[in-house]
């Protein structure tokens, strides 16, 4: 029998159900397990639906080109958005190929639960019993382990022994396995409860091991310099721990030896060798238990434990540090990320100017900390700079209304909002850190329709910029991905100003159509609602965008309904930004008045979270109170801060690095491919371009040749059909001749022509990954001007154009 366990809420909806925690446990638990099934790539994939899909080869058509100019006034415009912010309609082609959705792949969690009827209730009894047996530790108002740190330390971390807690959840763990048959017959056969020792040995002699140190363990990390070292430092309160030690090699060492080398100061000093074991090295002193793999950094710290020896606290990560004590310390961590910029500035001149003119050279440092404030977990983040922000480092402004929250509904799933300084200024900033010209290809197509991208558009806009998601966007095994639905706010100081803008581009488009064929840009109105609807054709889908204007913001969204449904929410007061429930959801003591705010409604994101793992999880799931979970960002002159509330929101930046640090890498690898497939079009642009200015030349014979010639002058004088001045010098620099590779970022580029009586009429352009974890994919182009790719290793050689001609288009 049971006595005082339950699965509901607390009153109010604070704090979080044993029922969440279970399935946020699960959640990242299986994550961690299938990081290489390509669920969150699922995702990612519905969120990519962008406007140069649907205008594949539509801009390499020179009758057709000025389309593209207004094209971009629109992606440049609403860069803010996701990939997916567009509505897509099907094409009425007969014929047109589906996408085939693989079968949903076995979860190993589907047959646990199959084989053992009952355990999610049985886990959430667990959780319930565990929460309520639990007493962490009071924060700490002082350290004794801090000013014995070295002033090498570059990362510092401490946290509270954790020795009770754990020996409490474990007592709690082993009672409910008396009580529960089923969750003790699942215990007995899953693999957690296998291996050397087992779970709850380990625990136990954890707790045995923690009687003998203080109430807190700090580490120590040099980083970056000529060799790393890192230090584990906790006080020693009671004799004994060294025969403890000694006991435990002895019984989990095996064949392989101790699992460690204890020293004393004396043993230290005349112990052999100064590089670094593959075992831990334990000093252990009559006062402290110093673990270190480094010999040498071993014996340097116990030498500067005496007085008169350079410590952190000395420093201004130190001193910041010790503010952090003084307002009791659960959890901490610092970064003194002046040392690491110092050591990581070792490329060119140019290089070290571009990162102090991004304001990011003047990093001082990072604190991390998590507490417990009266009633809930809270965590905050501090990034602190050397003087005043500037260049990108100073786009983020300063707390603001966010106004785009208004119109956010208040049972939105996910909402973002995010204040950033002077559009324009930040176009600027763009201009100096790339360089002049960076942007002219920005600036330049805008000419076409009489627009200024810099004062017709982004003098317009506040900077604000809010996004909500809503609906199915989290996909299920062995469904089609379904279109989100979104909306984005985005800050306007001139409506009016912007709508003119709009209807000198409309019209120019309109001008240009032939047949209805082109994109176009139609102004109308639904209801009082006056909206406008971008539609970009293409053989496959057709894609729109709808936006519209109200109350000093530009509204786009997903749909129509989308765009009334946000206005009135604005109207009616029925706005997120009007919840009783946000407000209540937000960090202790602080203001929805921000430079950024994330809104997660973990109610409504953890059932679909957990339907991609099993319909029974999801049923357990649904109807779950869960508080929402916001964290908020603060920036002034100097630093930038983040808090988050509610122990759910910790929990979900869990789930959120589960799903996505296995995919990083793939994301990675997407930016690279994403990059060389439009280097492949510029190529495509150069050539043509090449081919009509020297007609009696053809295409041109390799990159050498498309790029700037020697010193990289590009004045108009020098561009000749040598060197035309069409592809940067990295490209196109002189080593970049026929049958050579010349790299760009992580992909090695070729271009070759097929030349005949002295004219060359075609050509061929390849890109392909430098190495297999650069990129999966190659890609070609020929005179007519399709994107081709082909999955598989990188290309040693170049192809010749039949081989590209057989490679799948874009």
């Amino acid at each position: 029998m049971r006595h005082g366990i339950t699965t509901k809420p607390e009153a109010g909806g604070k704090g979080w159900s044993s029922k969440l925690f279970v399935l946020r446990s699960i959640r990242i638990i299986v994550a961690s397990k299938d990081s290489a099934k390509g669920r969150y790539n699922q995702f990612l994939r519905s969120l990519r639906v962008s406007a140069s899909s649907a205008v594949k080869g539509f801009c390499l058509r020179p009758r057709r080109a000025v389309y593209c100019c207004g094209l971009a006034v629109m992606a440049i415009l609403l860069v803010s958005m996701p990939a997916s912010a567009m509505q897509q309609k099907p094409s009425d082609d007969a014929g047109q190929e589906q996408e085939v959705i693989p079968p949903p792949k076995p979860n190993p969690w589907e047959a646990e639960l199959a084989k053992y009827p009952g355990l999610l209730p049985e886990l959430a009894n667990l959780m319930a019993r565990v929460t309520k047996a639990v007493e962490f530790p009071a924060p700490r108002t002082q350290s004794k382990l801090l000013p014995m740190m070295p002033d090498s330390t570059v990362i510092f971390a401490a946290v509270p022994n954790y020795g009770t807690p754990v020996h409490q959840a474990l007592q709690a763990f082993q009672q409910e396995l008396k009580e529960s048959e089923v969750l003790r017959n699942w215990w007995q056969h899953t693999e957690m409860n296998s291996g050397k020792p087992a779970m709850e040995e380990a625990l136990q002699k954890f707790y045995e091991f923690s009687q003998y140190i203080g109430e807190e363990i700090a580490v120590s990390a040099d980083v970056g310099g000529k060799k790393d070292s890192v230090l584990i430092v906790a006080e020693v309160r009671k004799p004994g721990l060294k025969l403890f030690l000694q006991q435990t090699a002895q019984q989990f060492g095996g064949k392989a030896g101790p699992p460690w080398r204890i020293f004393d100061p004396q043993q230290l000093a005349l112990a052999k060798g100064e590089g670094s074991s593959n075992i831990p090295l334990v000093l252990l002193r009559s006062d402290l238990l110093v673990i270190s793999s480094d010999m040498a950094a071993l014996r340097k710290f116990n030498a500067t434990l005496g007085p008169g020896s350079p410590k952190l606290e000395s420093s201004p990560l130190g001193q910041r540090l010790a503010q952090s004590y003084q307002g009791g310390a659960g959890l901490l961590a610092g970064v003194d990320l002046h040392k690491v910029m110092g050591r990581v500035q070792q490329g060119s001149a140019k290089d070290q100017e571009s990162l102090q003119r991004s304001g990011f050279g003047d990093l001082k440092y990072l604190i991390w900390e998590h507490k417990n404030v009266p009633g809930q977990p809270a965590s905050q983040v501090e990034l602190s700079f050397n003087g005043r922000r500037h260049g990108v480092a100073s786009w983020l402004a300063a707390p603001t209304k966010l106004g785009g929250l208004d119109f956010v509904a208040s049972d939105a799933t996910v909402a973002v909002s995010i204040a950033l300084k002077d559009p324009a200024q930040i176009y600027d900033d763009l201009a100096e850190i790339a360089g002049p010209g960076a942007l002219a290809a920005v600036a330049q197509p805008m000419q076409a329709f009489n627009i200024n991208f810099r004062d017709d558009v982004l003098r317009q806009l506040t900077g604000e910029i809010t996004l909500e998601l809503d609906g199915a966007f989290m996909p299920v095994p062995g469904e089609a991905p379904q279109e989100p639905l979104w909306k984005v706010m985005l800050g306007v100081h001139d409506a009016e100003g912007l709508q003119k803008t709009f209807d000198r581009l409309s019209a120019a488009l309109e001008s240009m159509s032939s047949g209805g064929q082109g994109p176009s840009l139609q102004r109308q109105e639904s209801g009082k609602l006056p909206y406008y609807a971008l539609r970009i054709p293409s053989p496959q889908k057709t894609t729109e965008i709808n936006f519209a204007f109200s109350d000093g913001y530009m509204l786009v969204a997903s749909t129509r309904a989308r765009l009334t449904e946000a206005v009135r929410l604005h109207r009616d007061g029925e706005s997120l930004a009007r919840s009783g429930a946000f407000h209540a959801a937000l960090p202790a003591g602080r203001s929805a008045d921000a430079s950024a705010l994330f809104y997660e409604n973990v109610g409504a994101l953890l059932p679909a979270i957990m339907r991609q793992m099993s319909p029974e999880l999801a049923t357990f799931a649904s109807g779950e109170r869960a508080p929402a979970a916001i964290s908020t960002v603060y920036a002034d002159e100097t630093t930038i801060r983040q808090a988050a509330s509610n122990g759910g929101f910790d929990a979900g930046v869990l789930i959120a690095a589960a799903i996505a640090i296995p995919n990083l890498m793939r994301s990675r690898i997407a930016a690279n491919e994403a990059a060389a497939g439009a280097t492949i079009r510029t190529l495509v642009t150069a050539q043509i371009t090449y081919s009509t200015a020297y007609p009696d030349r053809g295409y041109a014979p390799d990159l050498a040749t498309l790029g700037p010639g020697a010193g990289g002058n590009c004045s108009e004088s020098q561009a000749s059909e040598k060197h035309a001045c069409l592809v940067d010098e990295v490209l196109g620099n002189a080593t970049c001749t026929a049958g050579k590779w010349c790299t760009r970022d992580s992909y090695r580029y070729h271009v070759a022509a097929i030349c005949a009586k002295g004219i060359c009429d075609d050509f061929v352009a390849v890109a392909t990954p430098e190495n297999p974890n650069a990129g999966t994919k190659s890609f070609c182009a020929t005179s007519d001007g399709v994107i081709r790719f082909l999955p598989g290793a990188p290309l040693t050689s170049p192809i010749s154009r039949a081989e590209c001609m057989k490679w799948e288009s874009r």
